[in-house]
């Protein structure tokens, strides 16, 4: 599983030996943002799945890339500025995870491997962000467009109710 298949085999036993299994019961929160940690720490799944969802999102139905399962490590933002996460996991099912603790981040940043599995991963978030800004500008765009509308060409427009699970984009 990447990037742990490109990482030798005895260097990545090395790794993992200064992690500990921690087990999280199905519905228990791995980490929430306005939780503090003792200190950074992040995982990699062993067993199971993680749902991941930004802080605040009202998403109803998850998009596939809201899960992390075996070999996911998890949340990169922690081991790279040290700081807090911006989304909240959650155990989608009964999970065992290798937990790292902060000061073991360095040794696992030093594997160039994961170093480049990080930055594939970012470019996936960064085209993520440009599609939900794209999104919001085009519901924007819609809802300014309603507003310049007279009163009576609003009223005399068809309305049409559509299902919550569609976005305003979807439907203009």
């Amino acid at each position: 599983i990447p990037p742990f298949d490109q990482i030798p085999e005895v260097r990545l036993g090395e790794l993992l030996a200064r992690s500990r299994i921690v087990f999280f019961r199905c519905g228990s929160t791995i980490l929430h943002p306005e939780i503090a940690l003792p200190a950074p720490r992040f995982w990699i799944v062993r067993q199971g799945r993680v749902r991941t969802a930004e802080l605040g999102q009202t998403r109803i139905a998850p998009g596939p890339d809201q899960h992390v399962g075996v070999g996911a490590l998890f949340p990169v933002e922690v081991m790279l500025d040290r700081g807090g996460g911006w989304r909240i996991y959650s155990a989608e099912e009964d999970c065992y995870l290798w937990q790292i603790e902060g000061e073991e981040i360095d040794s696992w940043l030093a594997e160039p491997a994961l170093l480049h599995w990080i930055a594939l991963g970012l470019q996936d978030e960064q085209r993520r962000i440009r599609e939900s800004a794209a999104e919001l500008t085009r519901a924007r765009q819609l809802s300014d467009q309603v507003l310049a509308m007279p009163a009576r060409s609003f009223a005399a427009s068809k309305l049409e109710c559509v299902e919550s699970t569609r976005s305003i984009g979807d439907v203009a």
